[in-house]
C-alpha cells in the first residue's frame, strides 16, 4: 500500500509542476481517459470469470488509479480549473473510488512491478502540440491538417494516459481511421508529382502502416522532448566544478541501421544545441529509433568535435564600492518581455510591449473598446493563434503561449547565444535551407502572436469600421508592425520575417506590390516602405470609422515615385500626381481584399 501510495503521490508531483495552460488542454484527455478506464475495467470484469486476476485488469486500475489522483490534485491545487468539470459516470463503482488503491497493491503481488507510473507529462507534450513533429514535414503537413491534426494529437495523448503500448495505439488510430477523400499519399497535393488517393474509409484503415509509422514516431519524439528537459534540469543542478552534461547521439548498431543516423552515432551536441542538419534530437525522421543520452566529454567515446558550451560565470563578492555607483540603464524592452514571458506572467508581458509601444509614439484606440490589459490562454479554433476581443481582453492559444514563453525562458537564459542562432538560421535560409531550427521559428511566431494582438489596441481604426478592405489595412500593418518588433528587439533575420505566419497572403500581396508600383531593386526595401507607412499609420491621431477612410488615410502615406512625378500621364485630371499614386496603393488594396476569407 505504501509503494503504490508513493507512487501516486510522485504523479501528483509531476502535475502541480505542469503550467496552468497544460492542465487546461490536458482536461479533456483526462475526461475521456476516465470514462474509457472505467468503462473497459466494469466490462472486463463482466466479461471473464477470473478478470480481477487478470493483468489487463490490474494495467486498467492502475491507470484508472493515476487519472483519478490527477483530477483530485487539479481540484485541490487548481480549483477555478476545474469550474464545471463533472464527473463522468460510476461505471467501476467501488473500485474508481476508495478500494482502488487496496486493490492495486494486492495483485501488485501477483503481477510484480505493475504498480508502475503513468507517461502523464508525455502525454502533455502530444496533446499539448508540443514540438510535435508532423508540421516539420510537408507531407504530413499538408495530409494531417486542421481538425485531423487535432484528433490525431487527442487519440495519441488518451492512449499514453491509458498506458497503451506502440501497437495498441497504432490500433486506436486504425480504429479512428485518420483522412478521409483525397488524400496525398505522396507530395502535397496540387503540385508536380503528387500522388493523391481516393480514400473513403480513413486512410489508417486502409493503410495501417500509416498509423504506426506516425506513432512510433510522434511518441518517440515526446518522449526525446521529456528527455532532453530532464537533462537541461541536470545539467542546471550539478555540483560547482563539475563538468557540463552534453548529449550523445546514440543509433542502433544492426542491418537495419541507415546512412543518416550511421554518420550521426556518437555524435556530441549540447543540451540546447543541435545536430548538424539543423537537428534538435532524435528522430531523426520517421521510423528513427535513435535515442540521446547524457554524455560528459570525459567520458570520452564520442565521435567529431565538442561543441561550446556557453556557461553563466559565478560573480565573485566583491567589497562594498566606496562611491555611489552609477545608475543602471533600464533593461530593453525585448529583455524585459522575455522576463515576463519565461516566468508566465502574460498580464505583465502584455504591460511590457504596451509600455514599448507607447514609447515609440503609439497610442491605444480611441473608441468603445477598452484595453484591459488582460490576456488568457485558451483553445483556439485551428489555424488560430489570438485574439482581441470586444471587452478588450485578449486569448492567446496554448500553442503560442508555450512557444513565447520557451523563447522568453531562452532569451533570459542567454540572449547571445539566442542571436546568435538566429544569425545561423538567417544565414541557412538565405542559402534555401529548410526545416532548419524549427522550435526557434516557432517560439518567434509564438511571441509575435502575443505582440499582433496588442498592437490591435492601437490602432486608429474603430471597430466598427473593420470590414472590407480596411481589415487587410488592419491585419497587414498590425502583422508587419509585430514582425519587426521581434527583428529589432530580438534580432530576429530578416529572411524569416518574410517566409511565414499569420496573413501570409496579404502581406507578401501588399509588400510585392510596393515594390513592383515603386520599382523598388529589393523586396527588404519595399518591406522597410510599408513598415513606416504602418508605423505613421498607427500613429495617426485620428479615429477612422469607415473602411473608406481608412483606406484613403493609409494609401496617402506612400510618397509619390519619382516617374510619377514628371509624366502627365500618370497625372488625374486636376494633373495631382499624388491622387494617381492613392490609386494604386488603393486599387492594390482593394485586390488583395477580394482574398480575404
Amino acid at each position: 500500500m505504501g509503494e503504490v501510495q508513493a507512487l501516486l503521490d510522485i504523479q501528483a508531483a509531476e502535475i502541480v509542476a505542469l503550467e496552468q495552460s497544460t492542465l487546461s488542454a490536458m482536461l479533456p484527455v483526462l475526461r475521456d481517459a476516465r470514462r474509457e478506464l472505467q468503462q473497459g475495467l466494469a466490462e472486463w470484469l463482466r466479461s471473464h470469470p477470473d478478470g480481477a486476476e487478470r493483468f489487463t485488469a490490474q494495467q486498467l486500475r492502475v491507470s484508472l488509479a493515476a487519472v483519478e489522483r490527477t483530477l483530485a490534485t487539479i481540484k485541490a491545487s487548481r480549483p477555478g480549473l476545474l469550474a464545471g468539470f463533472e464527473r463522468a459516470g460510476e461505471l467501476a463503482g467501488d473500485l474508481a473510488g476508495r478500494h482502488l488503491i487496496t486493490e492495486i497493491a494486492r495483485f501488485s503481488q501477483v503481477f510484480e512491478g505493475t504498480a508502475r507510473r503513468v507517461q502523464l507529462n508525455t502525454a502533455a507534450v502530444v496533446d499539448h502540440g508540443r514540438e510535435l513533429l508532423i508540421p516539420r514535414y510537408r507531407t504530413s503537413a499538408a495530409r494531417y491538417v486542421g481538425a485531423v491534426r487535432e484528433d490525431i494529437r487527442h487519440q495519441l495523448a488518451l492512449g499514453l494516459v491509458n498506458n497503451e503500448t506502440f501497437d495498441q495505439l497504432t490500433r486506436r488510430l486504425v480504429k479512428n481511421g485518420g483522412p478521409r477523400g483525397l488524400v496525398a499519399l505522396q507530395g502535397v497535393a496540387g503540385e508536380p508529382g503528387a500522388r493523391v488517393e481516393q480514400i473513403a474509409e480513413g486512410l489508417f484503415r486502409r493503410y495501417r502502416h500509416w498509423a504506426e509509422r506516425l506513432v512510433r514516431t510522434e511518441v518517440v519524439n515526446a518522449y526525446a522532448v521529456q528527455h532532453d528537459d530532464g537533462l537541461f534540469q541536470l545539467n542546471q543542478e550539478r555540483e560547482p566544478g563539475q563538468e557540463p552534461y552534453l548529449r550523445r547521439w546514440d543509433a542502433s548498431a544492426d542491418r537495419r541501421l541507415c546512412p543518416i543516423c550511421k554518420a550521426l552515432d556518437g555524435t556530441l551536441a549540447a543540451i540546447d544545441g543541435e545536430w548538424p542538419g539543423g537537428l534538435l534530437r532524435p528522430p531523426a525522421h520517421p521510423q528513427c529509433r535513435c535515442v540521446a543520452v547524457a554524455w560528459t566529454e570525459s567520458w570520452r567515446n564520442f565521435k567529431g568535435d565538442v561543441p561550446d558550451i556557453v556557461e553563466t560565470p559565478v560573480k565573485p563578492k566583491s567589497a562594498k564600492p566606496r562611491t555611489k555607483p552609477a545608475p543602471k540603464a533600464p533593461p530593453a524592452a525585448g529583455d524585459v518581455l522575455a522576463k515576463q514571458l519565461a516566468g508566465n506572467h502574460w498580464g505583465k508581458a502584455h504591460a511590457a510591449i504596451t509600455a514599448d509601444l507607447e514609447s515609440d509614439g503609439l497610442q491605444a484606440m480611441a473608441d468603445e473598446r477598452p484595453m484591459r490589459g488582460t490576456v488568457v490562454i485558451e483553445k483556439l479554433r485551428p489555424g488560430i493563434g489570438g485574439l482581441n476581443k470586444s471587452d478588450g481582453t485578449i486569448e492567446i492559444s496554448p500553442w503560442a503561449a508555450d512557444q513565447a514563453r520557451d523563447l522568453g525562458k531562452a532569451w533570459a537564459h542567454d540572449p547571445a547565444d539566442v542571436r546568435a542562432r538566429f544569425d545561423k538560421l538567417g544565414a541557412a535560409l538565405e542559402r534555401g535551407q529548410s526545416g532548419v531550427e524549427d522550435r526557434l521559428r516557432q517560439q518567434v511566431g509564438g511571441v509575435q502572436v502575443l505582440v499582433h494582438e496588442v498592437l490591435h489596441d492601437f490602432s486608429p481604426l474603430a471597430r466598427k469600421a473593420y470590414r472590407g478592405s480596411a481589415v487587410v489595412v488592419e491585419e497587414v500593418t498590425t502583422e508587419i508592425l509585430a514582425r519587426q518588433w521581434t527583428r529589432d528587439r530580438y534580432g530576429v533575420p530578416w529572411s524569416l520575417l518574410r517566409r511565414e505566419g499569420g496573413y501570409q497572403p496579404w502581406m507578401e500581396a501588399m509588400v510585392d506590390g510596393v515594390r513592383d508600383t515603386y520599382s523598388l531593386p529589393t523586396v527588404e526595401k519595399a518591406w522597410q516602405m510599408v513598415v513606416d507607412a504602418a508605423r505613421d499609420f498607427k500613429r495617426s491621431k485620428a479615429t477612422f470609422i469607415t473602411p473608406e477612410s481608412a483606406v484613403e488615410a493609409f494609401s496617402h502615406l506612400f510618397p509619390v515615385p519619382k516617374d510619377q512625378r514628371r509624366s502627365r500621364a500618370f497625372m488625374d485630371s486636376n494633373g495631382t500626381p499624388r491622387a494617381q499614386a492613392q490609386y494604386q496603393i488603393e486599387a492594390l488594396i482593394h485586390a488583395i481584399g477580394k482574398i480575404a476569407p
